[in-house]
């Protein structure tokens, strides 16, 4: 993966395989959701108001930077008909 940020770069290139891989998985989450949210026709106002959760936390959620856990995943899937 490539960071616009030489210092989160030089922190990503610093870190373990697997942890790589890991990050790479969250950023590719992340992205898939933010399209999913999109092709339904969500803002991301009105999809957070959807789910019950302020719009900085899904903004959080969808930066790529956030640990999904399976209830998140499993959340935003319910509500996007994705499971």
């Amino acid at each position: 993966m490539k960071f616009v940020n030489p210092e989160i770069q030089a922190d990503f290139d610093s870190i373990s395989p697997l942890l790589k891989y890991q990050v790479k998985q969250r950023f590719e989450l992340a992205k898939r959701f933010n399209e999913l949210i999109k092709s339904k026709g969500h803002t991301y106002e009105n999809f957070a108001k959807l789910i019950d959760v302020d719009t900085d936390t899904l903004m959080k959620w969808l930066s790529g930077f956030h640990n999904f856990n399976i209830d998140t995943i499993s959340l935003l899937e319910y509500h996007l008909n994705t499971f």
